[in-house]
């Protein structure tokens, strides 16, 4: 069985991760840096560990995730990842248009060119939006034991998809959502939340390190004999149970939690106005201040 090499690692590093750069500096979204997987790490222990041989990837950015998950379980012969995104023509990031992925996803050669140099054979393409994709996998009926999911971070689409996934899951497999913990995409602690409020045979475990990684197994057993694995997610875990123990419906804490992301979001707009505000001003003054003392000492030299 292959291991994550130190080659191989740079390889996937340069060719999958957003936005690589060869300097020491750099730290990926997924904590990856030249020499090391970071959070793959993880992906890859998570499949080699759990036997996995069907494994979905939802939203794959250049495809660092599904790589390590490929490398993983390579050596049985009928194992696959899937691969479920749109293939966008264009991204759009926090506003801003990035080419990082554009253009990528398009069919299942250029899937093949794009690992090819990973010696990666075993990833399929299911070119769809999240949401005709999974109808599509769900009229196979052919269960997946890891669904890592990175799609959507608002918080009505993130809940849909992993309602989707859990439907699509065997008993045992794993549910795995990047971003658990970022302060940016608030929607993803919340869908989880909600999820985990809505089905007792869930179990949650979470990695706090920013920008975080959240690992729920499904099981046949119910609340009260599964094992508490949870770690709280903003601590919202505590407000779940609150409203429910009195007495909300599941829809009143779903429109509840909405407005709760509607509100991160809209703090967060008023902080990065405020601090722009702030610190535009003086940086100016600075810079004209500095721009005066250029234009005197070349009068006085």
């Amino acid at each position: 069985m292959r291991q994550p090499s130190p080659d191989w690692i740079a390889a996937a590093v340069k060719a999958t991760a957003h936005g690589h750069r060869d300097d020491a500096t750099w730290l990926g979204s997924q904590r990856e840096r030249s020499d090391d997987l970071g959070f793959g790490w993880i992906y890859f222990a998570l499949a080699r560990a759990s036997n996995a041989e069907r494994v979905l990837v939802q939203g794959t950015g250049r495809g660092f995730s599904a790589a390590c998950l490929a490398l993983a379980i390579e050596h049985r012969p009928d194992a696959m990842v899937t691969i479920l995104d749109p293939g966008f023509s264009e991204w759009i990031v926090d506003g801003e248009r990035t080419d990082q992925a554009a253009g990528l996803w398009t069919d299942q050669e250029q899937v093949r060119r794009h690992f090819a140099p990973l010696g990666l054979t075993n990833i399929a393409l299911l070119r769809a939006q999240s949401d005709q994709g999974y109808a599509r996998l769900k009229a196979r009926d052919e269960p997946f034991d890891i669904i890592l999911i990175d799609g959507d971070h608002g918080y009505e689409q993130c809940l849909k998809d992993v309602r989707n996934a859990v439907s699509l899951l065997r008993p045992g497999g794993l549910i795995v959502l990047h971003d658990a913990v970022c302060p940016d995409w608030p929607g993803v602690a919340l869908a989880i939340d909600m999820m985990q409020a809505e089905d007792d045979t869930l179990q949650r475990v979470v990695l706090p390190i920013y920008p975080g990684v959240c690992i729920l197994q499904k099981s046949d057993a119910g609340a009260n004999d599964r094992v508490p694995l949870d770690a709280p997610a903003f601590a919202l875990s505590e407000l779940v149970e609150q409203r429910l123990s009195r007495g909300r419906s599941l829809t009143q804490l779903r429109s509840e939690l909405a407005e709760k992301d509607d509100t991160i979001a809209r703090l967060q707009d008023e902080l990065r106005t405020s601090l722009y505000q702030r610190w535009t001003r003086p940086v100016r003054r600075m810079m004209a201040r500095i721009g005066r003392m250029g234009r005197f000492h070349r009068r006085v030299s």
